[in-house]
């Protein structure tokens, strides 16, 4: 497999740290580049496919760092990427780690429980369920609001039926000077439904109806 990070560009992104802020565009620039790569191989690397096994998967993010490994009885340090892949229909985080060097996949672990940050794709997909939805229709109307999303409580608790799921709070807010919360939502990505917030924070144990908070 080629390599997914050169020499060259070690250098480089070396040199433009330095030059922060005013080199910040072009870092980000050449950080997305080598990213591109590592997820490209990510989508070809079998070991990743069988471990998916097809179900509906997202790459969240892309994590580099250096590790110090024997080789040959001497210490080595190796550059590793970690994609950050969740795995909606098993509710679980996949990290797979590359060796950059050698452009393969190195480990694949699971960290069950683990909740990242919502992606941008994932925000405008909670949005959009909860707009969508008609007993939230009185915030559709509102237009283009704020989002603040945390992670729910009831996917932290190991005997809830929604544990490990992608499921996050909702709090909109308008927009201007003096912005004022309008409504709230639940949002459980694993199943892609909107589901009663006492049940998002562990407080409910099945489906209910909800009155919504707009």
């Amino acid at each position: 497999m080629p390599a997914l990070l050169h020499s060259h560009e070690v250098s480089q992104l070396l040199e433009l740290v330095q030059d922060q802020p005013g080199s910040t565009s072009v870092f980000l620039d050449l950080l997305g580049q080598i990213k591109d790569r590592v997820a490209a191989a990510i989508d070809a690397d079998p070991l990743v496919a069988e471990r998916l096994g097809g179900n509906r998967h997202r790459l969240i993010d892309i994590e580099f760092r250096e590790e110090e490994q024997k080789v040959a009885d001497a210490q080595v340090s190796v550059r590793l990427a970690e994609a950050v892949i969740y795995d909606y229909d098993r509710s679980v985080l996949i990290i797979a780690v590359l060796d950059l060097r050698a452009g393969v996949v190195e480990a694949i672990v699971e960290r069950p429980g683990i909740q990242p940050a919502l992606t941008a794709e994932e925000r405008e997909e909670a949005y959009e369920l909860v707009v969508t939805d008609d007993r939230y229709e009185a915030l559709r109307a509102r237009g283009p609001v704020d989002m603040v999303a945390l992670p729910a409580r009831a996917a932290q608790i190991e005997e809830n039926p929604r544990f490990g799921h992608r499921l996050f709070q909702l709090y909109f807010w308008s927009r201007g000077d003096a912005p004022a919360r309008v409504g709230q939502a639940a949002v459980d990505l694993s199943t892609r439904e909107v589901v009663p917030t006492d049940e998002a924070r562990g407080t409910a144990s099945g489906p209910q109806t909800q009155a919504p908070h707009n």
